[in-house]
């Protein structure tokens, strides 16, 4: 049986990673984005997940409290 590839075997290029990074800012999903750079959707979440920045994030800007035990 002869069965077509799912992917290339080949790195991610910075042109996939912009699609992927605008792709992130517009709100599509991974899926959606995999089939834009013709790439598998675990492809696009694994680049997603290694490249990802947390923010802090500070609520009404409260200062932190620690409660001592």
């Amino acid at each position: 049986m002869n069965r077509k590839p799912l992917h290339d075997n080949t790195h991610l290029t910075l042109d996939e990673r912009k699609i992927i990074e605008a792709g992130i800012t517009n709100s599509s999903t991974k899926s959606a984005i995999a089939k834009t750079i013709g790439k598998d959707a675990t492809t696009v979440a694994k680049e997603i997940r290694k490249h990802r920045i947390f923010k802090a994030r500070n609520i009404f800007n409260r200062p932190v409290i620690l409660i001592p035990f």
